[in-house]
């Protein structure tokens, strides 16, 4: 079985970070059988190859850190559930998608938001109605967004797209998470 490494759940996502939570995303939707486990800070350094979480332990021992380079792996290792039928500019588009969602920042916050929705329009899944591995990206950024408890000035804006909060809502009863 697959260990994942991260924080903690809370506030109705799997852990308080994104990037594991999208590692999460990405394991249940391909079918991987996981645990989580909480890191322990004090040891994080030793005990990370990055020193960063996520980090995963695969059932061989062998360990793989980076969210980007996790799922990486697990394509090479298991197959690619999600995106194998994809063309070279899909696979390229989703690619830049990744990215971009890594390096959001304030400034670009609400018009990277609307980006999202005008993206995801009425589409069951962001891509089309096939469930892609970016799908584990964008349902983790969004869901962290909409359902993070603390103040900050981009409270409530997710909740503004109803398509986004759709989106939130059929993954999460579809897949529990």
């Amino acid at each position: 079985m697959i260990t994942i490494y991260g924080y903690v759940p809370a506030f109705g996502v799997p852990d308080i970070s994104p990037y594991v939570t999208k590692v999460i995303n990405y394991m249940t939707f391909t079918g991987l059988e996981f645990q989580h486990k909480s890191q322990d800070l004090a040891t994080l350094d030793q005990d990370s190859p990055t020193g960063k979480l996520p980090y995963i332990i695969d059932s061989d021992g062998t360990k793989v850190p980076d969210s980007n380079t996790i799922i990486a792996y697990f394509k090479n290792k298991y197959g690619d559930k999600l995106d194998a039928d994809l063309s070279k500019a899909e696979a390229a588009n989703n690619l830049a998608w990744n990215r971009r969602t890594s390096q959001v920042v304030q400034d670009f916050f609400r018009a990277d938001i609307d980006a999202l929705s005008d993206y995801l329009g009425d589409k069951r899944y962001f891509t089309g109605d096939q469930l892609r591995s970016l799908d584990a990206s964008v349902y983790s950024t969004v869901k962290h967004i909409a359902l993070q408890p603390h103040p900050w000035p981009g409270t409530g804006y997710v909740q503004t797209k109803p398509n986004l909060m759709a989106y939130i809502e059929r993954l999460h009863a579809e897949f529990g998470i």
